[in-house]
């Protein structure tokens, strides 16, 4: 399974860092040539299929995190779901890391959903996916021994 964690330093990517206290702006992940990820402008975020242009002006880090058969399986049917069914974007979820008391609007913020299809996909660890964010996501992808495969300058 391929994920790819942006930092942008867009005023978008800026306030993101900000409400969720991390390095990284972004968190997608890479099928088949297209990336699954929220997306849209900002008041219309779902999740959806989308590719890496829209990216400008960021750095993209790649990572490979290996999986069996099934659990590759069962993370893509999740993160095909998200986009197919249109997700909406978590925005409660990113202010819940300042205002603990925003949780859920009922969709998911980028590595929320990430680390959720791994969950689904039969992953066990105690993190909650409206707790990681894009820099968390990458440190337990890491500790699940995901390697860095690339860095692309968009």
């Amino acid at each position: 399974m391929i994920y790819v964690a942006f930092d942008s330093n867009t005023f978008i990517g800026k306030a993101i860092k900000f409400f969720t206290r991390s390095t990284l702006s972004h968190i997608a992940i890479l099928t088949d040539d297209k990336l699954i990820e929220p997306w849209g402008n900002l008041f219309d975020i779902h999740w959806r299929f989308s590719k890496f242009s829209y990216h400008k002006n960021s750095t993209a880090y790649i990572y490979e995190l290996k999986l069996s058969e099934e659990q590759e399986s069962l993370a893509k049917r999740f993160y095909t779901w998200l986009a197919e069914t249109e997700m909406p974007y978590n925005y409660f979820g990113v202010i819940g890391f300042i205002i603990p008391a925003f949780i859920s609007n009922g969709g998911y913020f980028c590595s929320e959903g990430a680390w959720d299809g791994l969950k689904f996909a039969g992953i066990k660890n105690e993190a909650k996916g409206y707790q990681v964010n894009p820099e968390i996501f990458v440190s337990l992808i890491q500790g699940l021994g995901a390697k860095l495969i690339g860095v692309k300058h968009l």
